[in-house]
């Protein structure tokens, strides 16, 4: 679910546990840049958002209402919010119909992986089809080819 995606790219970014009761600044941009995505990106209310770190949805609205305030003041927060937002919306365009279903970039990159392999086997038939046409119609040309192909550069 998208929920664990973003809570683990928040905490990555801050280098932080979210669900830590603690009041320090650091951790109250954390949590609010964290409320602030899952309401926009998973268009989820302030009471879903808010059970899921076990708070109350007055919270979760203080919360996005300060980052709103904060970003339009603080370059700093402005620039993290940003990249996090950035780095969300990279994940849900490069893969779209596995966004809900992902926890951690990790799995985001497993999923990558096994795309590439996927390509790469189909482009690999295509390949051997291909060659397989050239030897057939074009004996030379197959040959020249196939030095090339050897041939290191």
């Amino acid at each position: 679910m998208c929920v664990e995606l973003i809570k683990n790219l928040v905490q990555k970014e801050f280098k932080l546990q979210l669900k830590r009761k603690t009041r320090k600044r650091e951790y109250v941009e954390a949590r609010a840049m964290y409320y602030k995505l899952l309401r926009e990106k998973n268009r989820m209310t302030f009471s879903d958002i808010a059970r899921t770190l076990n708070k109350n949805h007055a919270t979760i609205l203080h919360g996005v209402s300060s980052l709103d305030d904060w970003i339009e003041t603080d370059t700093n927060i402005k620039s993290i919010y940003n990249k996090l937002e950035e780095k969300v919306e990279d994940v849900k365009r490069k893969h779209p119909n596995k966004f809900y279903e992902v926890n951690t970039e990790k799995e985001l990159y497993e999923i990558a992986l096994e795309d590439m392999e996927k390509k790469y086997k189909e482009l690999e038939i295509k390949y051997r089809f291909l060659l397989g046409q050239l030897k057939r119609y074009s004996g030379k040309s197959y040959e020249r080819f196939k030095n090339l192909e050897t041939n290191t550069i």
